[in-house]
């Protein structure tokens, strides 16, 4: 009979185990990986047409905001990321988009003394005018006058949702 409880034990304790891991996400699952191994990965059995095709897919939104031509720019252009594009950095930036904030793409939060507050790009700031682009609104320009604004501090947050990943397969993503 003890024998029996061990065993009862040891199956309900695989099935646990078996259930959580089938709710790990992929960004968790990912993160548990060496970055050099997924970029190791991705290079050996990438393929950039797939990849091209999951740019362009609506329900990312990737070239929504990265593409300098069909985009509002939110963040980088992937085409023209230079030096810093090595596939490690890629990787990071897509499972960790708030761990390293390209410069230029730092978000800028603001609460006006209407006590709105608005996340955004930090585009210009003349005239007494801070102009802000607004994800919120598909990229527009917001010009509010520095007599409006309580407080100004930069955003910790990168504009990519965390998680995004999530929303592919581990073979998408690779």
């Amino acid at each position: 009979m003890l024998r029996s409880f061990g065993i009862v034990s040891i199956l309900l304790a695989y099935i646990n185990s078996a259930h959580s891991a089938e709710q790990m996400t992929l960004q968790t699952k990912l993160t548990q990986e060496p970055v050099a191994a997924l970029a190791k990965d991705a290079r050996e059995r990438g393929d950039a047409a797939r990849g091209a095709v999951l740019f362009f897919q609506p329900f990312l939104t990737c070239a929504k905001c990265h593409d300098g031509e069909t985009g509002t720019q939110l963040g980088p252009d992937i085409a023209k990321i230079g030096k810093d594009g090595t596939a490690e950095y890629l990787i990071e930036s897509v499972l960790l988009p708030s761990k390293v904030l390209k410069k230029g793409y730092e978000t800028v939060v603001i609460t006006t003394v209407d006590n709105r507050t608005i996340t955004g790009l930090f585009a210009e700031e003349k005239a007494g005018n801070i102009t802000v682009i607004d994800p919120a609104s598909g990229g527009k320009r917001l010009v509010l006058k520095a007599t409006d604004i309580e407080q100004r501090s930069a955003g910790k947050q990168s504009l990519m949702p965390d998680g995004l990943v999530n929303l592919l397969s581990d073979r998408q993503l690779r």
